[in-house]
């Protein structure tokens, strides 16, 4: 098979899968699942065979597949419709086979005997192929077409039950919010049309790199990334996040993590070239994903649905992809893209699995689940320790790339690289802090709830998964051969800053610790001082054991003797009290309403004082003119009647009495012609004769 058609095949099938879904959904019914499953698994093993072949390049310049057909032209421009697929598409597109297929196994468990079973899988077998054609487009506004498919799709899956009211509100929501993002990102496509020609992606970087106007790259590359600010959930377009939890959890298992929030990362990453020859936007970038990841962080802390703190928490790790795009560590940022997918969409499973076998998504209303459902309870505590940092999980190694890139810095300059640094850091100890503490509050403590495990057809994905988590960071082992960097950027060389590392691992620790510490004292309060700590009795799951022993365990020693120096309240007052307040301000803030205030009411101001103005002054100013232009044209109207049309009456009168007296002399008797001709030459004589005199 040829290449083009392999990479064509990959988004095809689930697109193919839609189509025949769609159209026979009544006749297929509970099989839809299996369908959807097995076109995914056709487009994962052709992923795969891009992705090994582009292994076979070795970090060549040219991509293994670039082919295209004409489209449009626009102003003697072309536009084709291709695919291209280098070691960037490639490792993306392989992501997003893997993490759909599990999601959508996993459906088939989760959606059993939903009425409208056949049509969810429609929809996101849509929504998958939407995120492969984004992946291999070979031009902006090709992958501008499949980013609003994605849209539209993510609007049709988020309000799937549209008979709850917040799910009808939670999909116009993430619609709207998204459409304010895209107008940019039309923008910024629009002008680099104009100013290149062109909008297939090696021939703009090409023409952007020999003539580089530095403030209309800036203008437009901001202007891209406000379009994935939008679909990222970025500050300030990010409200819609958690709102989008309304919809079924597969749904947010694959958007918040390999679709469509990862969609505005991998825009930035494919158009990196020209952000790097426009230099003056990457601080910005830098700045403000920094900011998101914190922000996102604090937001995470008091909130008590175990969904919405995930949504929180994909916020705050976007933030951490876009820093580091930012400074320039574009491999960093892939990695973590790749990383964050895997243990995501591991937690957003889990987080499903928790909630179909409590029945509630209320934190504060779960506890000691680790009993009933040890492999949920496993996978969920993999996927916790990998997006808090903790070795030798995936997440380490992304986070601590993206940690060693914000102090490399070479993008920003070193001032502003320890600035993000440490608001790397603060953001690694808070991430450790509230993911350990939703899982102390979910799988340990006191049952509070009767739980059941999942089916075998939802569990096998969560160990699928959790396997991944494990695995995925020898994909770009500092200090080797890593091999995603010889894919994305051959030109970067990745080095192992061992104090990085260390910086790393105590910073997740410490998040761990605040987070264990608060969980010993509810526990305390609950059973007495003697019943609270399981990981000394030997007691839970291997994993639990592990880093008990390994990490949290030396941690917890030092925390006794700092104990006995009645240390807990210091941690208390200086930690956990000013952070849960500032989180505590942050929500109640209430964000819809000041985009209510700000954007709604101004415009709304704005519209009625243009009306007014409308009314008042150009309407009034027309209507004065008017009347001016009318007495005017009465006026001539006047003279008209008056002056004009009489005057030529009166001389339509005289010629028609001139012809009535000359009709007299018309009697048809010669002798009178003959007289009156004799009376005219006498006239005609005695003019002359006085003409002559006046001369002499």
């Amino acid at each position: 098979m040829p290449l083009w058609l392999t990479a064509v095949l990959v988004p095809a099938m689930p697109a193919a899968s839609f189509v025949a879904l769609a159209a026979l959904r009544r006749r297929i019914g509970q099989r839809a699942g299996f369908v959807a499953v097995g076109a995914l698994a056709v487009s994962l093993a052709a992923a795969l065979a891009l992705f090994v072949r582009v292994l076979g390049l070795k970090g060549a310049a040219e991509p293994l597949v670039h082919a295209s057909v004409p489209w449009a032209v626009v102003g003697g421009n072309a536009i084709d419709f291709g695919v291209l697929v280098d070691g960037l598409s490639s490792s993306v597109m392989l992501m997003v086979g893997i993490v759909a297929t599990m999601v959508v196994t996993y459906a088939v468990g989760y959606m059993h005997g939903d009425e409208r079973f056949a049509w969810f899988f429609a929809a996101i077998s849509l929504f998958t192929a939407s995120m492969f054609g984004l992946v291999s487009a070979s031009n902006l506004l090709q992958i501008m077409v499949f980013w609003e498919v994605m849209g539209l799709c993510s609007y049709l899956l988020i309000g799937f039950w549209y008979e709850r009211p917040e799910a009808r509100s939670a999909s116009i929501k993430a619609f709207l919010t998204t459409r304010v993002g895209d107008m940019g990102f039309l923008t910024g496509v629009i002008l680099l049309f104009v100013r290149y020609g062109t909008l297939d992606l090696p021939a703009l970087f090409r023409a952007a790199e020999k003539a580089p106007d530095r403030l209309f790259l800036t203008l437009a590359c901001l202007l891209l990334f406000f379009g994935a600010v939008g679909k990222s959930a970025q500050f300030p377009l990010y409200f819609w996040l958690p709102h989008a939890m309304a919809g079924p959890t597969p749904v947010s298992g694959l958007l918040h993590s390999a679709t469509m929030v990862a969609a505005g990362v991998f825009l930035v990453a494919r158009t990196y070239p020209l952000y790097e020859t426009a230099r003056y936007a990457l601080p910005f970038l830098a700045c403000a994903g920094l900011f998101t990841a914190t922000f996102g962080a604090l937001l995470a802390l008091t909130e008590t649905d175990i969904k919405r703190t995930l949504a929180y928490s994909t916020m705050s790790q976007l933030g951490y992809m876009m820093g580091a795009l930012g400074v320039g560590g574009l491999v960093a940022a892939v990695f973590h893209l790749i990383t964050h997918a895997f243990f995501k969409s591991l937690l957003f499973l889990g987080a499903g699995s928790v909630i179909h076998g409590s029945g509630t998504q209320d934190v504060r209303e779960m506890g000691g689940l680790a009993r009933t459902m040890p492999v949920t309870n496993a996978t969920f505590l993999i996927g916790t320790c990998a997006i808090a940092g903790l070795p030798p999980l995936a997440g380490f190694f992304s986070k601590d790339a993206i940690l060693a890139s914000l102090w490399g810095g070479k993008a920003v300059g070193q001032p502003l690289a320890m600035l993000l640094f440490v608001g790397g850091l603060l953001t690694a100890v808070l991430t450790a802090f509230y993911m350990f503490r939703l899982y102390f509050a979910v799988f340990l403590g006191q049952e509070k709830t009767h739980a059941h495990e999942s089916r075998a057809i939802m569990a096998a994905p969560l160990v699928v998964l959790a396997f991944v988590t494990i695995v995925a960071g020898a994909a770009n082992l500092p200090g080797g051969h890593p091999v995603l960097t010889a894919l994305v950027a051959p030109q970067e060389h990745e080095e192992l800053v061992l104090w990085v590392m260390a910086t790393s691992i105590a910073a997740a620790s410490g998040g761990a610790y605040v987070a264990w510490s608060q969980h010993k004292t509810r526990l305390a309060a609950v059973y007495g001082l003697e019943r609270y700590v399981v990981y000394e009795r030997g007691q839970g799951h291997f994993f639990e054991r592990f880093y008990g022993f390994t990490f949290i365990k030396p941690v917890f020693a030092l925390s006794e003797f700092l104990r006995n120096l009645d240390f807990d309240r210091l941690i208390a007052a200086l930690v956990v009290a000013p952070v849960f307040k500032l989180s505590d301000a942050l929500r109640h803030a209430d964000i819809d309403t000041v985009y209510t205030a700000v954007f709604v009411n101004g415009t709304t101001r704005a519209a009625d004082g243009l009306a007014a103005f409308d009314g008042g002054v150009v309407d009034r100013g027309v209507g004065l003119v008017g009347k001016v232009w009318l007495a005017i044209a009465r006026a001539f109207q006047g003279v008209d009647l008056r002056a004009v049309d009489r005057t030529v009456d009166g001389v339509g009168e005289a010629v028609n009495g001139l012809g009535r007296i000359l009709r007299k002399w018309q009697s048809g008797f010669v002798t009178n012609y003959a007289l009156l001709m004799l009376g005219l030459g006498a006239l005609i004589f005695y003019l002359a004769v006085i003409l002559t005199r006046g001369k002499s």
